[in-house]
């Protein structure tokens, strides 16, 4: 039962994507600019994982922050980079 809460968790987050898409998209050009569409997604995103945080009082290992090796922080910056790459290429390719 446990794996298939994981596999319905995957096909879900999956199926978010081009809705996240066109969302991010339609929010720069609200916002008329790719980068700040893209900050306001992750500033909004922030919120909601602190909310979560706090909710289930999860806790940080400050030193496992400070031995981790640098690299690990460029996941941060291919997930900006993710995201607006998509604020420009949805609304010329499309959510396919």
């Amino acid at each position: 039962m446990e794996k298939a809460f994981w596999i319905i968790l995957a096909l879900l987050s999956g199926a978010a994507l081009p809705i996240q898409a066109g969302l991010n998209a339609r929010l720069g050009t609200a916002a008329q600019s790719p980068v700040y569409a893209s900050a306001i997604s992750f500033i909004v995103g922030i919120l909601g994982l602190l909310m979560y945080i706090a909710v289930t009082r999860q806790t940080l290992s400050l030193q496992g922050v400070r031995d981790m090796p640098f690299y690990l922080w460029v996941g941060g910056l291919l997930g900006a980079f993710y995201v607006t790459a998509i604020v420009l290429l949805f609304p010329r390719l499309g959510a396919g």
